[in-house]
């Protein structure tokens, strides 16, 4: 799963991505405190060529002075998940370099957040899912 921040105007194996802006002031404290407590833990990976590769992007936005977490709600009209709650994220294509980029495009394929307003903060444990 990626943590992300970005502007406020804006069954497989589920790999997890943390992205962000590039912060200043006192989101820099936080951006800081977020990289260093994800990169201070022994992150859990899952090795196997059986499951089908995913990946979601937990996306952060400040507004008002306090951190939320972005969630979407799955359409009524796709064949999988109708009506759920969700990270934007899903299921990797061929042409994805790896997770990360699975959950960049999928995050700008479902909420338009461009990468390029992005910042990979850290990486949490791969997680086994049925879906």
């Amino acid at each position: 799963m990626k943590v992300a921040r970005f502007p406020t105007a804006i069954g497989g194996l589920n790999n997890s991505i943390g992205i962000g802006l590039a912060p200043s002031g006192a989101d820099m404290e936080m951006s800081e405190r977020i990289r260093k407590a994800l990169s201070d833990r022994r992150r859990r990976v899952v090795s196997t060529n059986r499951l089908t590769r995913a990946a979601v992007l937990v996306p952060l936005f400040e507004k008002g002075g306090r951190y939320h977490v972005l969630l979407t709600k799955r359409t009524d009209r796709v064949k999988h998940h109708k009506g759920e709650i969700s990270f934007p994220g899903g299921v990797a294509d061929e042409g994805d370099e790896d997770t990360e980029a699975t959950a960049l495009r999928e995050t700008f394929e479902e909420i338009g957040l461009p990468r390029e307003d992005m910042e990979i903060l850290g990486k949490l444990d791969d997680a086994v899912t049925i879906s």
